[in-house]
Order: structure tokens, then sequence, then C-alpha cells
């Protein structure tokens, strides 16, 4: 029972490795959470600062009570109060890291559009949708271009009619693939 005295030096010392604690879990939710991570310094500092005096707070708040009115009053019950609203608090606030959402990562390259070069230009969004399907046979990543008022307007094309883009290094394949070829010549047998 003796380790859980308020003013056991092991207590004093669980107090603070406790404090360091929720500071290294702060600085992991900084990175994750970002500036909310803030809400977890006062229970690091009152783990660090505050919590390791509690008793000797406690006694000193308690013989001043009794030195000026004889028995504590309602004062140091207010004190009290006081005391174990901050530990309430401070012990809360960090859950409210559970309702924020994490950071969004930092925009990567890889998945950032590469250099695209537009290929084809089509008048309907139909050629150009089958044409985009044609070339996705072919591994080729395509992006059809072009706006008709989401089909309200099939008839017109408001940007300039739909475009075909690809990656500028598949370029020269897709070309080909779209490139139509010279039909088969067939011999005339006579059977």
């Amino acid at each position: 029972m003796e380790l859980l005295l308020w003013n056991n030096p092991i207590f004093l010392v669980a107090s603070v490795l406790v404090g360091f604690a929720v500071l290294i879990v702060f600085v992991a939710a900084l990175n994750r959470k970002g500036r909310v991570a803030f809400l977890m310094l006062p229970l690091a500092l009152w783990f660090l600062f505050w919590l390791p005096w509690w008793d000797r707070r406690l006694d000193r708040v308690y013989s001043w009570f009794s030195d000026n009115y004889g028995i504590p009053n309602d004062s140091y019950l207010v004190y009290l109060s006081i005391e174990y609203g901050i530990a309430v608090t401070v012990c809360l606030l960090p859950l409210m890291l559970i309702f924020k959402k994490d950071k969004r990562p930092p925009p990567s390259t890889r998945n950032a559009l590469p250099d695209t070069t537009i290929v084809a230009k089509f008048s309907t969004a139909n050629e150009a949708n089958l044409a985009a399907q044609f070339l996705q046979t072919g591994d080729l990543l395509v992006t059809v271009e072009g706006d008709d008022g989401g089909g309200a307007f099939a008839g017109l094309s408001f940007s300039g009619g739909f475009k075909l883009r690809v990656p500028s290094d598949q370029a020269e394949i897709a070309l080909e693939m779209l490139t139509p070829s010279e039909p088969p010549e067939f011999e005339d047998s006579e059977s």
C-alpha cells in the first residue's frame, strides 16, 4: 500500500515517466493529426509538473485553511473542486483527438498526372469513348476531355470537340493504334 502514497518517490518518478511518454505520443500525434495534437500538452505538463506535487500542495492548502479558519471550510472544498476539475479536464482533453481525422498526406509525384499529349479529336462523346476503350485494351492510360453539358447537349460541344489525352511517352503507341491500316489484299483464286 505504501507504493500508492502520494509522497512516495516511486510515485513521483512514475508520474514524470508517464509525462515523458505523453510527450512522445504528442510528437507522433502532431505528425498524424496536426495542430490539434496540442490538446495533449496540458496532460503532459500536468503529469510532469502538477501531479508530482499533489500531496504537498494539498497539505499546504489544508494547513493554511486550518491555521486561518480553524477547520477546513467551504473555501477548501471549492479549492478541491477546482483541483479535481483541472485533473478531469486535462485527462479528457486529449480524447478529442479521437474525433479528428488524420492529416492528408502531402501529394506525391507518383499519384500526379503525367505530362499528356492529345492524340485524337472527335466530334461526339461516343466516338471518343469508343476510341479510349480501344486504347485501354493496349494497356494505355487514356483520358477523354470534352464538355457536352453532361449529355444534355450531345450534338453540341462547348469545348471544341472531344480530345483523347495519353501520357507523352505513350503517344506514339496510341497514334499507331488509332491510325487505320491498309486492308489486306486477297488473292482471287478461282475454284
